[in-house]
């Protein structure tokens, strides 16, 4: 939950305390732990724990599991980002240097599926739905939205649905953060036959998030649109960003879409939990021929805004159409 990290390696915690970085139940008082230490120390590497307090207890079985899939989402979504950025630069050069970094990519991602990396060829992929424990009705409308850059919440902006996402890159992104559902999803075509571009299953309340330098068209047949909810966006002043702005005080703090008016740089955006303690932090970028906006930026109080390595770059924020709610910093709780 928002305001508290891992007692260990300083990730986020899920609604469980448990570390979605490393495992770790920070449910437990810290005499449990003992930081740089360990039972371990003087025995051999390769040798197995066995913990009776977890196969004694009803349904931790699941959880471990569940973290698991967390953990192996995470390794393939950080290689992801990584690739994406080395290929723009690759590609410039020719299709040679796409075809032969694609193949390497590949077999990166391989890698980081599989616990043991010696044996990632036998390991199958994750199953990203494996914990969802409800379907979504087979019966709706048929529907089609175009999605430029940015954050969208299912039920406000889209309904709920089975989707096929459609994009004119093969690295442009579409990101899923369903905490309800257990759902998280890095999927781009560039991926093969290992994404799922074409079952994104949307529920109501999950975050889709869209990294792309063109829109990405979103289709389904089951559209629920009797399900939509949402409120008018009670902002109605433009802000034109300084080079560090904060929420709060110099604009009011809400929901806004993102444009750039001229320049090139990176906008660095700072979220601060109630404690002052910073816990989310973004960058984006912003240049001619390349990201020109972001959608639905959520900016609750202290949100920070600040310009880096920019040249002339002037930013204005408008504030978005539709919203979920006025708890700002509730977005980024789960």
């Amino acid at each position: 939950m928002l305001g508290k990290r891992c007692s260990l390696c300083g990730g986020k915690l899920d609604h469980e305390s448990i570390c979605i970085e490393c495992g770790l139940d920070n449910s437990k008082s810290d005499k449990n732990y003992r930081v740089s230490q360990s039972g371990c120390d003087k025995k051999p590497l390769t040798h197995v724990h066995e913990d009776e307090t977890v196969r004694k207890k009803n349904g931790t079985g699941k959880k471990e599991k569940e973290r698991k899939a967390k953990k192996e989402k995470k390794k393939i979504a950080t290689v992801a980002v990584i690739a994406s950025i080395i290929f723009s630069i690759l590609s410039a050069s020719g299709d040679l240097f796409g075809d032969l970094f694609g193949d390497v990519f590949y077999q990166i991602e391989k890698l980081f599926t599989s616990e043991d990396s010696s044996d990632y060829e036998k390991t199958e992929p994750v199953d990203p739905y494996e914990y969802v424990e409800t379907e979504l009705p087979e019966e709706g409308e048929a529907a089609e939205y175009t999605l430029e850059p940015g954050e969208y919440v299912v039920g406000v902006h889209i309904p709920a649905g089975d989707y096929t996402a459609d994009t004119e890159d093969e690295f442009d992104t579409v990101r899923v953060e369903d905490y309800e559902n257990h759902i998280y999803l890095y999927e781009y075509d560039g991926k093969g036959e290992h994404s799922y571009m074409d079952d994104l299953r949307l529920y109501p309340g999950a975050h889709v998030i869209i990294d792309a330098e063109n829109p990405v068209r979103l289709s389904t047949e089951n559209a629920q649109l009797s399900d939509m909810y949402g409120i008018e966006n009670p902002l109605t002043e433009e802000v034109r960003l300084d080079k560090t702005s904060t929420a709060g005080e110099d604009f009011k703090e809400g929901v806004y879409d993102l444009e750039r008016v001229r320049g090139t740089g990176f906008l660095k955006l700072i979220i601060y939990e109630d404690g002052g303690e910073d816990y989310e932090l973004r960058n984006l970028h912003f240049a001619e021929n390349d990201q020109d906006g972001y959608r639905y930026l959520v900016l609750p109080e202290n949100a920070e805004l600040v310009f880096e390595d920019a040249e002339d770059l002037e930013l204005v924020l408008t504030p978005s159409a539709q919203i979920e709610n006025t708890e700002y910093l509730s977005y980024y709780l789960y």
